[in-house]
C-alpha cells in the first residue's frame, strides 16, 4: 500500500518513537564523536569535511530542507533551525524557547525525517523522457500498481542530493525514490499531484553551522541526557497526536467509501447481487468490495490518499502541539539554570 508522501517531522511520538538518543549496545570505545548524535564536535567536523556542493530544496507543503555529503542535513521547521548527520537526531537552535523561556539556544531533539513513495507489492514499471524541469533534463518513472497508477519526476542532475538524502537516512534505502537516477521533483498518483519541488539551489557547507551566538548545548553528556529528558513530553504529544490520528482515520475511510462505492455499485453491483451481496444496501457492498481482490487495493490507496491530505490540513495544528508538547519542556531542560 502507498504510503503518504513525503512525512516529514510529525514528531517522533508519532512513529512510536520517545527520543533516539545512544543506543544502549553502541560500542562505548569509539572515538566517533557523531556516536551519540550530532554534537557540536560532530557538526563542526562534517562542516570542515564537506567539500559540497550542499542542496536547498524547497517543496510546495514541507519546510525547507538542505542536505549535503556525508549525512549533513538541516530542516527549518518548528519556528527554529534543526541541523544533523543523520535523520532522526538534531542539534536544534531557536531564537527563544517556545512557550516562554531562553532565548538562542541550541540543544539536543530527536524528530523523525522521512521522504517516502512506497507502492503495492507487482507493480509494473516504465521510464520516460519528459519535458525538462527548470532547465534540467527530466525523466518519468510511471508504475502501475494494483493498488493504482502513480508516476515520479526526476530531474538526473540532481542526483547528489538524492544520495545525500539516503546517507542522511531521510530515503530509505528500499524505497522507490532511492532507486530512480535523480531527484524527484513531482509525485502523482493517478492525475493528482501529491507533493511538488519548487526549487532546489546550492547551498553553502556553513549552512549546516549552529548559528552564531547563541548558547550550544551540544556535548556528549548533553546528548546523553535526551532520552531522559524527551521521555515525558514524547509520551504526552503522542497521547495528542493519537487523538488527531484517530479522528482522520475515520474521515479518510468515509471520504474513501464516498469516493469509491457508486462506482463499484455502477461496476460490480451485478456481480455483487449474484454472490449474495445486495448493492442497493451501503453495508452489503462494502462487503461486497472487501472481499473482491480488484477493489480492495485501490480502497486502501484511496483511504491512504485522504488520510495524507487530512493531516497535511492539520500540520499548523500539529507542529504547534509538537512545539508546546515537545520541543517547549526539552529547550528549557537543557537552557534552564545553566
Amino acid at each position: 500500500m502507498r504510503r503518504a508522501a513525503f512525512p516529514i517531522l510529525l514528531a517522533a511520538a508519532a512513529c512510536g518513537s520517545s527520543s533516539g538518543s545512544r543506543r544502549s549496545d553502541a560500542p562505548e570505545e569509539t572515538t566517533d564523536p557523531c556516536r551519540v548524535g550530532p554534537t557540536a564536535e560532530c557538526l563542526a567536523g562534517r562542516v570542515r569535511a564537506c567539500r559540497g556542493p550542499a542542496h536547498r530544496l524547497s517543496y510546495d507543503s514541507l519546510p525547507p530542507l538542505t542536505v549535503g555529503p556525508g549525512g549533513l542535513v538541516r530542516v527549518d521547521d518548528l519556528g527554529g533551525t534543526l541541523v544533523g548527520v543523520d535523520s532522526t537526531r538534531w542539534l536544534a537552535c531557536f531564537t527563544a524557547c517556545p512557550e516562554g523561556g531562553p532565548e538562542k539556544v541550541c540543544f539536543p531533539l530527536a524528530l523523525p525525517l522521512g521522504l517516502s513513495w512506497s507502492t503495492a507489492a507487482g507493480c509494473q514499471k516504465r521510464e520516460r523522457d519528459a519535458d525538462p524541469w527548470q532547465g534540467h533534463a527530466a525523466r518519468v518513472l510511471d508504475l502501475s500498481c494494483p493498488d493504482g497508477a502513480t508516476s515520479i519526476l526526476f530531474v538526473p542532475d540532481l542526483d547528489g542530493a538524492r544520495r545525500d538524502l539516503v546517507t542522511a537516512g531521510a530515503i530509505g534505502g528500499s524505497d522507490v525514490l532511492a532507486s530512480v537516477d535523480g531527484l524527484a521533483v513531482e509525485l502523482r498518483a493517478g492525475e493528482a499531484v501529491q507533493s511538488r519541488l519548487q526549487s532546489a539551489a546550492e547551498a553553502s557547507c556553513g549552512s549546516f553551522s549552529p548559528p552564531a551566538g547563541y548558547r550550544v548545548f551540544g556535548s556528549d553528556s548533553d546528548f546523553g541526557e535526551l532520552e531522559a529528558a524527551a521521555s515525558e513530553p514524547a509520551s504526552n504529544l503522542a497521547a495528542e497526536v493519537e487523538k488527531i490520528r484517530a479522528a482522520v482515520a475515520v474521515q479518510a475511510v468515509a471520504k474513501a467509501k464516498a469516493e469509491l462505492l457508486p462506482r463499484f455499485r455502477a461496476e460490480h453491483g451485478e456481480d455483487c447481487r449474484a454472490r449474495g451481496f445486495d448493492p442497493a444496501d451501503d453495508a452489503r457492498l462494502e462487503a461486497c468490495a472487501a472481499a473482491s481482490k480488484e477493489t480492495e487495493a485501490p480502497f486502501r490507496a484511496a483511504v491512504s490518499r485522504e488520510t495524507a491530505r487530512l493531516l497535511a490540513d492539520r500540520r499548523a495544528e500539529l507542529d504547534g502541539l509538537t512545539r508546546k508538547l515537545l520541543v517547549a519542556p526539552v529547550c528549557r531542560h537543557y537552557a534552564s539554570g545553566r
